[in-house]
């Protein structure tokens, strides 16, 4: 990604993870960003995982409801 020439919006979009931990157990904020702007698309708080990405084999993959143009 540091040799891509970023010029233009929704050329790439990137999704960040943070875990908080609460007192027993994790909350999952998770936001999918579009990287020329800054702006986030799509956010979503879980107790339960992260609702907005699918995970197969250890790789997490944008849910098919999050995926498409914006």
């Amino acid at each position: 990604m540091r040799t891509i020439t970023i010029d233009r919006p929704n050329q790439v979009r990137a999704i960040d993870i943070t875990y908080i931990q609460m007192r027993k157990d994790f909350m999952y904020l998770v936001a999918i960003i579009e990287l020329y702007s800054h702006f986030v698309l799509n956010w979503s708080v879980s107790n339960y995982g992260c609702p907005l990405v699918q995970k197969n084999r250890g790789r997490s993959y944008p849910s098919e409801l999050e995926v498409g143009n914006s």
